[in-house]
C-alpha cells in the first residue's frame, strides 16, 4: 500500500515509472518510528513506578522495537543497493573540468606542498 500510494503522490513530479517505484521502495519504514518510540515506553513505566506486569509489557515492546530495527533497516539497504542500478539511468554526463581544480573545494590531492616542475624535479 505504501509503495502504490507514494507512486500517487509522485505523479506531480518530472520522474517516469522506474524512478517514481525507486523513491517508494527508499521511502519505505526502516523502523525510525519504533527506533524513537520503544525507548519512551519503557522510560514512562520507569518514571512512574508502574507494576510489574506493566514493565514486562513495556521490555516486550522495545525487544520489538529492536527486532523490527534489525530486520527492516537491511532489507530496506538491501532494497536500494539493488533496485537503484536496475532503476535508476544517468541521462547527461557530468562536465569533466580540466586541470588542478577538478571540483567547487580542492581535495588534498590537489594541493602541493612542494614546488616541483613537470618533470617532478623540486625546486
Amino acid at each position: 500500500i505504501r509503495i502504490i500510494s507514494t507512486v500517487f503522490v509522485a505523479i506531480g513530479a518530472k520522474l517516469n515509472l522506474k524512478e517514481k517505484i525507486f523513491v517508494s521502495l527508499s521511502w519505505m519504514a526502516k523502523a525510525t518510528v519504533q527506533a524513537a518510540l520503544g525507548p519512551v515506553a519503557l522510560d514512562s513505566v520507569r518514571d512512574l513506578n508502574r507494576p510489574e506486569e506493566e514493565r514486562d509489557f513495556a521490555e516486550r515492546v522495545l525487544v520489538i522495537c529492536v527486532l523490527s530495527i534489525l530486520l527492516t533497516a537491511p532489507v530496506g539497504a538491501i532494497l536500494i543497493t539493488l533496485s537503484g542500478p536496475r532503476l535508476l539511468k544517468k541521462t547527461t554526463t557530468p562536465v569533466i573540468v580540466e586541470g588542478w581544480r577538478r571540483s567547487a573545494r580542492p581535495s588534498l590531492r590537489d594541493i602541493s606542498i612542494i614546488d616541483e616542475d613537470d618533470n617532478g624535479e623540486t625546486t
